[in-house]
Order: C-alpha cells, then structure tokens, then sequence
C-alpha cells in the first residue's frame, strides 16, 4: 500500500514505486495524477477521416509490390540459412557474444537490485481469515491522516519470496 497525505505527494511516491515494481492500476492512478484535469479544457478531437478525399482505399499496385517485397526477403533468409560451416559457426559466436552480454546485464542488474523498503507499506501474513485479521490489526499499518492511498492485495499459497526481497 502506497499513502500519502496529498495527491502531489502520492504521486511522487508512485513514480518511484512504479518505476521498480509497475502494477498496471497502480501506473493507471499515476497517470491519473499527473495528467492535466483541467475541467475547462477540452481535448482536441482527431481528425476524421484519415485519408485524403481524393486518395483511393484500394492499393493494388502497391499491394503486388509488398507481396513480391515479402517474396524476396524469404528468399534472402532461405539464403542466409544455408550450410556452409564457416558462415554458420561465425554467427554462433555471435549469438553466444550477444548471449554472454545479456547474461552479463542481467547478473548487474541483480547485483544492484533497488529496494522499496520504507517507500510503501507492506505486510504479509499467514493463517485463517480470524488469525489473519488479528494479525493485520496489530501490525503497523498508516492512520486515518493518510487520506491518498492506493492498495494491491497479492495472494498466494506458498510465499511471495520476490515481494519480500523488493520490500526488506
């Protein structure tokens, strides 16, 4: 749960958030907020038709162009996909380059992993709806005076090991 006091503060505290972990009602709500509501303003409407009046609907020639365009880019795939070793063995090592740098990336991105502790709430818990609610009372959720607030619930029967590594 993301709370804060103003709509300018939420909204600061959900680009942050959603920049790490981009739930698609939380981007919604963003979006919300940083858009222009204006009341006074009306958006502009596109332009209907699309075409021009003297444009025909119908692209025949272009059509048997594109098709023998489609034609001739199979052909040259076909052609680049032959045998020979010396052409094939040269693009393996390319593909196991571009694989070894993205592998690469990754592992530096895993290193440097952000973390969302202390810019939302979160709590998990474990049992039966009774437990649950105890549990859920007792824990240290916002008060009252944190009017914006916008919530998931994320359920699961065995541990959200990944949530709580992005939220300690």
């Amino acid at each position: 749960m993301v709370s804060a006091t103003s709509e300018q503060e939420l909204a600061t505290k959900l680009a942050e958030v959603c920049a790490v972990l981009p739930l698609p009602e939380w981007c919604a709500t963003l979006r919300r907020l940083s858009a222009n509501n204006d009341t006074m303003a009306q958006p502009t409407a596109a332009m209907v038709p699309r075409w021009r009046a003297d444009e025909p609907l119908i692209w025949d020639p272009l059509r048997r162009r594109l098709m023998l365009k489609a034609a001739s880019d199979a052909l040259q795939e076909s052609e680049n996909n032959s045998p020979a070793p010396a052409t094939t063995h040269a693009k393996l090592a390319v593909l196991a380059a571009k694989r070894a740098a993205r592998v690469a990336e990754l592992d530096e991105a895993l290193a440097h992993k952000p973390s969302l502790a202390g810019m939302l709430w979160s709590w998990h818990g474990y049992g039966d709806p009774a437990s649950l609610a105890a549990q859920l009372l007792d824990s240290g959720h916002p008060d009252h005076t944190h009017s914006m607030t916008v919530g998931a619930l994320l359920l699961s029967p065995s541990p959200l090991t990944f949530w709580q590594e992005l939220t300690q």
